[in-house]
């Protein structure tokens, strides 16, 4: 008899995912595929076919349930949707992550226009994208990969795995957005960009698929470029503001040393003759003082209270 417990083999949506994927089950899923990122061994954005079976295995012995390689992708999809729309909340103007809570602040305002075009993001307003920073070593790290190094060469050649991971996120997408378009869950077939689809197979002519490939990867270089110039121009601001403190700073200590240098008799007779009630035994008793060059610089570097106390024991 198996020891694992076997998972459901229905396709799961967003709404009983929790049912299939519980949150300990989630996080063991997402560690070994980080793990498999950081050995790299995924292609495009995706991992390769002996990936899939590795975190197949490695999940089963982990959580003790047994998932199919299409429910590994379904879910693969899924979390890979949440991370992009998540991205996308936070790059509008109004809202603020608190990365310790996982909280999105943002006026209820702000929230509500959001929501009339993203209706999906509600699921962020309580809790925002748990593990958002360990799907962005998953996804963002991938993405940049892929296309940064096939950027200015031919497309490469897709593998079956590949093209049936594609498949179902095309699949997932449209669904997403099925009221601005009018596709319906239950239809088997429908047209996405020009390609017939069956229950997330793609049959599309080499052109097609050549121009899928093409438009989805200046997407994602655009989205990178982005995100780097964002990043590069909020480092270069401050670098800029911490020049600018320390040219100030450095102005002030070179000013406070080169005044603190003047000891000439000039300075100091001013420096006396703004200290008031001085009789004229102690004033001319001060000035044979000032002959001297080291009593001259212990005159100038002394406090107010010091000089008054001074001129008292003269």
């Amino acid at each position: 008899m198996d020891q694992f417990i076997s998972a459901t083999s229905i396709e799961v949506n967003d709404a009983d995912d929790a049912s299939v994927w519980s949150s300990t089950i989630e996080k063991k899923f997402i560690d070994i595929m980080v793990e498999e990122v950081n050995k790299g061994n995924t292609r495009n954005g995706v991992f390769i076919k002996k990936t899939w079976s590795k975190i197949q295995e490695d999940l089963k012995r982990k959580s003790n349930r047994n998932y199919s390689i299409k429910q590994i992708k379904q879910k693969f999809n899924r979390l890979r949707i949440k991370h992009r729309e998540f991205t996308e909340l936070l790059k509008q103007i109004g809202f603020d992550w608190d990365a310790e809570t996982n909280i999105v602040h943002a006026t209820e305002e702000t929230w509500q226009n959001y929501l009339r075009a993203h209706p999906k993001a509600s699921q962020f307003r309580k809790r925002g994208c748990q593990h958002y920073k360990l799907l962005g070593l998953i996804f963002d790290k991938s993405t940049t990969i892929g296309v940064l190094h096939h950027v200015s060469t031919q497309d490469p050649p897709d593998t079956n795995d590949e093209i049936e991971l594609k498949n179902q996120f095309l699949y997932s997408s449209t669904h997403v957005d099925s009221d601005a378009n009018s596709i319906s869950h239950s239809d088997p077939i429908h047209t996405f960009n020009g390609s017939t689809c069956y229950h997330g197979k793609q049959v599309a002519t080499a052109s097609t698929k050549h121009r899928i490939r093409k438009e989805d990867r200046s997407q994602q270089m655009g989205d990178v470029l982005q995100t780097w110039m964002k990043a590069a121009k909020a480092k270069t601001e401050v670098s800029l503001v911490r020049v600018e403190r320390y040219k100030k700073a450095k102005c002030t200590e070179e000013t406070n040393f080169i005044t603190n240098l003047d000891f000439s008799i000039t300075r100091c007779m001013r420096l006396l003759e703004k200290i008031e009630q001085i009789d004229d035994d102690t004033y001319m008793k001060v000035v044979e003082k000032f002959k001297d060059q080291n009593w001259r610089e212990i005159f100038v570097n002394m406090s107010m209270d010091r000089k008054k106390a001074w001129l008292a024991r003269l």
